[in-house]
């Protein structure tokens, strides 16, 4: 190959363009790697809106997409063939109110906790199956609920959530 510098024709000794090469593929590679490299579980967990559960197994974050329109309450978690093991869907309405929820077109079993305004468990509809026949049975809160959240089915459970444990958003 031949390089023109101030009007000179100039070779280059064989093999450098192979040594330029490689260099320039590190220097990329080592750019890339700096940019590039994936968040730590801890920068991951404080992506997005969690709800800590307090129970009396300890402390247990659910990474939740909020559903705060009639639209996103409406569909819920609707359709979807999985969910990931911490996540879930946490339903906040306007005013503390009885809450009915089914699992029409839900293909997973949910626990559903329901939450007073003041973010305390008023219930939780365990393992609760999809819906196969219409009509598909009610699960109600058993008192004024301002949120719901839904999770994977047996979650209550593990964690040992129960009546009067308290909640928390963290946006």
């Amino acid at each position: 190959m031949k390089n023109i510098f101030f009007g000179e024709v100039f070779r280059r000794p064989a093999g450098a363009r192979a040594a330029a090469l490689s260099f320039a593929m590190i220097v990329l590679m080592s750019f890339g790697a700096c940019s590039f490299a994936p968040a730590t579980p801890a920068e991951q967990t404080t992506k997005g809106p969690t709800v800590i559960l307090h129970s009396q197994k300890g402390d247990k974050d659910i990474a939740v997409e909020i559903a705060d329109t009639p639209a996103e309450r409406e569909v819920g978690l609707m359709h979807r063939k999985s969910l990931a093991g911490d996540s879930g869907m946490f339903f906040v309405f306007d005013e503390a109110d009885t809450r009915n929820f089914w699992m029409k077109n839900t293909l997973i079993p949910l626990d559903m906790i329901f939450f007073g305004a003041d973010y305390k468990v008023l219930n939780v509809a365990k393992r609760v199956p999809p819906c196969e026949a219409d009509p598909c049975a009610v699960y109600s809160s058993m008192g004024p609920s301002r949120y719901v959240l839904e999770v994977n089915g047996g979650l209550s459970d593990e964690i040992g959530l129960k009546e009067g444990d308290k909640a928390e958003l963290k946006i």
